[in-house]
């Protein structure tokens, strides 16, 4: 498997790994991602224009996606009931993560981590972050299993909280 940049080609696989991912979601019960069309193929179209969306790749097929970024994410300027262990001025962050079906268990998450840390280390970036809904148990443990700490909850911008996930890279 491989992580790369996402291409135009790409979009109708994204838009059918968010589907599958909303559907998982509501199978366990978990309202994240539930209200509209979000995310969508237009988002990683937005993400790909922005130089931020990554898929995760074997043999042709399209098994994973996420957005791989750097700076300063606003909803993480507030945290409740915690806090950030550290405060530069610009870190890593995941966003709209979704995995094939077919993929759970098989660490393809962790694959898409990796690329995140590796971009960070490149770039002398030393903060990672990132946050899932509090019922969304599968993320969350990959979450821990790649190193990231629970620090506290954020607010999304349309209301709703998150756990907030850092990780500190070390040299």
């Amino acid at each position: 498997m491989i992580v790369r940049k996402t291409i135009p080609d790409d979009l109708p696989a994204i838009d059918t790994l968010y589907d599958a991912a909303r559907a998982s979601l509501k199978s366990m019960g978990v309202d994240q991602w539930q209200e509209g069309n979000y995310p969508s193929a237009k988002d990683a179209e937005l993400d790909m224009h922005a130089g931020t969306s990554y898929v995760l790749e074997e043999n042709g097929e399209v098994l994973g996606v996420a957005c791989i970024a750097f700076g300063r994410e606003p909803t993480y300027e507030i945290m409740k009931e915690g806090g950030w262990e550290a405060d530069p001025e610009e870190y890593g962050f995941l966003h709209r993560i979704a995995i094939a079906p077919k993929m759970k268990g098989k660490n393809a998450a962790g694959l898409l981590f990796g690329e995140l840390k590796r971009q960070a280390r490149e770039k002398n970036i030393t903060v990672l972050r990132c946050d899932t809904h509090r019922d969304n148990l599968p993320m969350q443990h990959a979450l821990a299993k790649n190193g990231f700490s629970l620090r506290g909850v954020i607010t999304l911008e349309d209301g709703s909280l998150r756990l907030a996930y850092e990780q500190i890279l070390k040299p």
